[in-house]
């Protein structure tokens, strides 16, 4: 599903990092959206990789979950953590899809959510297509007064939301590129239907396990870059090793805590990433 990231590989070591960060709070938004318990909840989880998201969902006291990727890897381990949702029938399917179609019936789902996918979708400066046929496709699925979540980052939240994107300066802005702004999608989602756009940044999360994101010689080991797609947007551009040879200059310098308090302390300020949630209207 990825343009540029081969995600049957990276599955082999996603989770070692990887946490559903802001699930929670997610969840609450919902109930407060739909105005009914969990447990009367069908959510499709979109992109939904190794199935984190789901079965945090699930945890939280989501009463059914549909979840699509197009990695049979990432699926593959999905299915292993989802097993005990699936023998008590509150997942009803996994399926490989190749997006932005999104092949369900019209008003299938009370919620959509999308986290941290659409920015591996669309080639640069090509008007966002693939994104856009996303947002489409989900307000067709959605039943009236269902809500849309998509997990996405803000360009400054690109730039600063991670200590190591400051050593990554071309990989960051060709991510940019792959990014549609929070604003043009907002109009977009808007001018397609959906109505009460509401906004979620949680300064103090971050899309790695703490300890894992905090480990300054973490980016040292390939399966550690694996974590973040970022990384491998670098290796295109040829940037990981002028990278690890600054981290490397830094601590020899003595100057490695300075710095990584700099740029943290300007994560804890724009967040690592934004939630957005939208609903379809009522009388759809």
């Amino acid at each position: 599903m990825s343009n540029y990231e081969n995600y049957n590989a990276t599955s082999q070591f996603y989770d070692v990092g990887r946490i559903p960060s802001g699930s929670d709070i997610y969840c609450s938004l919902f109930q407060g959206y739909l105005k009914r318990p969990l447990a009367e909840v069908h959510l499709l989880d979109v992109g939904c990789g190794t199935g984190n998201y789901s079965k945090a969902f699930l945890d939280a006291g989501i009463g059914k979950v549909t979840a699509i990727d197009g990695s049979t890897g990432m699926l593959a381990k999905a299915e292993e953590k989802l097993k005990p949702y699936i023998m008590e029938k509150k997942v009803t399917e996994l399926k490989i899809c190749r997006l932005p179609d999104i092949p369900f019936p019209d008003s299938s789902f009370d919620v959509v959510s999308i986290i941290q996918v659409l920015h591996h979708l669309d080639k640069p400066y090509d008007g966002f297509p693939n994104a856009k046929k996303v947002i489409t496709e989900a307000f067709r699925v959605l039943k009236p007064g269902g809500v849309f979540l998509i997990d996405h980052c803000s360009h400054e939240q690109l730039r600063y939301g991670a200590w190591y994107a400051n050593l990554l300066p071309r990989a960051v802005e060709k991510n940019c590129d792959l990014l549609m702004p929070i604003g043009e999608m907002l109009s977009f989602a808007e001018e397609k239907g959906f109505l009460n756009a509401s906004r979620v940044v949680s300064p103090w999360e971050t899309i790695l396990v703490p300890e894992v994101y905090l480990n300054k010689d973490g980016p040292f080991k390939e399966e550690w870059r694996s974590m973040d797609s970022l990384w491998k947007l670098a290796d295109i551009e040829g940037e990981v090793d002028a990278a690890l040879k600054s981290l490397t200059e830094k601590k020899e310098f003595g100057m490695l805590d300075e710095w990584f308090e700099q740029v943290e302390k300007k994560r804890k300020e724009v967040g690592a990433k934004t939630g957005i949630l939208l609903q379809k209207p009522l009388n759809c």
